[in-house]
């Protein structure tokens, strides 16, 4: 296979991963609207669960991104050159890593409302939904990110 078709393959292979979790993530968004709440939490474990979840919200969204950005610069960079479909399947195990990642933002945050009924665990869970959104990918951006040119 040639390496055109290789990043096509791994371009398409990973928009289909993106779409179908991004779907499942605003299903699981909305079901949690619904789920009624039956467990009370007291107010210290409320105010600590919350301050943990804003951190690892606000320390996994910008951690995430930039180790995934980091270990693709070392793929891309990568002195011993190697051949195109190892750098596919590195590329590949990054991005799962960095959507799991973000993902578990969204599972944490969506949990964390189940059982406390509190708004503010719904909108941190949007945020990492958002956050999700930086996580889709093309051939274009294949190629751009591990320095790929056209032979």
């Amino acid at each position: 296979m040639d390496t055109t078709n290789l990043i096509k393959t791994t371009a398409q292979k990973l928009q289909r991963f993106f779409r179908i979790f991004v779907i499942l993530n605003a299903i699981i968004l909305i079901a949690a609207l619904f789920i009624p709440n039956y467990i009370i939490i007291d107010e210290t474990t409320h105010i600590t669960y919350q301050s943990v979840l804003i951190l690892y919200t606000l320390g996994m969204i910008p951690g995430a991104l930039k180790f995934f950005q980091l270990l693709v610069k070392r793929i891309a960079n990568d002195s011993t050159k190697k051949p195109i479909d190892k750098q596919l399947k590195l590329y590949t195990s990054c991005f799962y890593l960095r959507w799991f990642a973000l993902d578990s933002i969204v599972t944490f945050n969506v949990a964390a409302y189940i059982f406390s009924n509190e708004q503010s665990y719904l909108m941190l869970g949007l945020i990492g939904a958002i956050a999700l959104l930086f996580c889709n990918t093309s051939e274009e951006s294949i190629k751009s990110e591990l320095n790929l040119r056209e032979e």
